[in-house]
């Protein structure tokens, strides 16, 4: 089965760094497929990451290899994590950009790499950089991978390191009625719209969505839209969104901007159940 390289990094185009670990990729698998999901993740956000490989994981072909290098911690002691799930594969710093993946994905199963399969990493180059491993390790690794399979290059199973934050927290999880969960804002969107941590199936048993309210900072917003225009121009709603997180936007505005919401503001929904 051909393979693809499916790419997430921080990076952004104005320099070369993308550019660079796609050239390392190209000379040890030439005939690879490499795409561009975005380099342009919030610097050094690790929840934006996580958040891009699960909303993209499902919508890519079985033998995909996903490329996450968003790694505030390079140069430093923390961990390089391989993953599978149903066919599908990744390779990121071990620093929680599998969080979302590991908790909500059925059989994802995380590795460290090999020892043999690193010490031929190491070998490739004079000395590995202290700065981008994106190019020293991460791209050969997931080259590798591409050529030889998960077999040649996992190593021990691991537990990867998680991000506690990025999932939801409720109150009374016991009652399916009334309750409270909150989460996190994960993602802003090119327009604006804030993606939080809470899934449409943390609602699961929910007897309906009346009586919803959706509160971040000072802002409350009473009920669950199902698109844009529902609203006027300008105004704001909450509404769960394509890969199935609850989202808060402004139709027709950049809700971000105008409400002054950030990556890891606090969110809260408040439910009462509908018999």
């Amino acid at each position: 089965m051909d393979k693809t390289i499916a790419i997430i990094t921080d990076f952004g185009t104005h320099d070369a760094y993308a550019a660079i670990m796609k050239g390392v990729i190209s000379g040890l698998n030439p005939d690879i497929s490499i795409i561009d999901i975005t380099h342009e993740v919030e610097p050094f956000c690790i929840a934006s990451a996580s958040f891009l490989l699960y909303s993209c994981w499902d919508y890519f072909p079985e033998g995909t290899i996903f490329l996450s290098v968003v790694d505030p911690g390079v140069g430093s002691k923390r961990g390089i994590l391989i993953a599978e799930q149903k066919d599908k594969f990744l390779i990121t710093p071990d620093n929680g950009s599998a969080t979302l993946l590991y908790y909500r994905k059925e059989g994802f199963k995380a590795y460290a790499p090999s020892a043999r399969i690193m010490r031929r990493i190491r070998n490739r180059i004079p000395e590995i950089s202290r700065t981008f491993h994106g190019r020293d390790i991460f791209a050969p690794l997931a080259a590798l991978l591409s050529v030889e399979g998960i077999e040649k290059v996992r190593g021990k199973m691991r537990k990867p390191v998680l991000l506690r934050n990025l999932m939801p927290l409720k109150d009374n999880p016991g009652d399916k009625e009334t309750g409270i969960i909150r989460g996190t804002i994960l993602h802003i969107d090119r327009f604006g719209n804030c993606i939080s941590s809470i899934h449409a199936d943390d609602l699961a048993g929910f007897a309906g969505k009346a009586g919803i309210i959706v509160e971040i900072g000072n802002i409350k917003i009473r009920g669950i839209k199902n698109y844009f225009s529902e609203v006027p121009d300008v105004y704001i709603l909450a509404y769960f969104g394509s890969s199935g997180f609850l989202e808060i936007a402004a139709n027709m505005r950049n809700a971000s901007q105008i409400y002054k919401i950030k990556t890891g503001d606090s969110v809260t929904l408040y439910y009462k159940g509908v018999k």
